[in-house]
């Protein structure tokens, strides 16, 4: 076989609109990786595509929304709900 092998990783994460706004990551673009990233139906949509040679990055991307979208889950279980919405301040 010869070339370079592509690879691709899809993260499809529930959430509400406001957490997908909150969650962005570094435009990779020129440096071989490609995200593409999106909001449907209550869910957070990532995908990361690159070469074989860059996977180790596009991993690391992978892992820092993973963490975003942890930390974010941990700070909205830590928030007073009334009704579903936050207190105003």
């Amino acid at each position: 076989m010869s070339g370079v092998m592509k690879v691709g990783i899809r993260l499809e994460l529930p959430a509400e609109e406001e957490e997908y706004r909150s969650i962005s990551v570094d435009d990779y673009s020129g440096g071989g990786i490609v995200i593409l990233h999106a909001f449907s139906r209550g869910r957070i949509i990532y995908a990361v595509e690159t070469d074989q040679r860059k996977f180790s990055l596009a991993r690391s991307i992978v892992n820092e929304v993973l963490r975003l979208y942890s930390m974010l889950e941990g700070v909205k279980e830590e928030l007073p709900q009334t009704q579903g919405k936050r207190e105003p301040s």
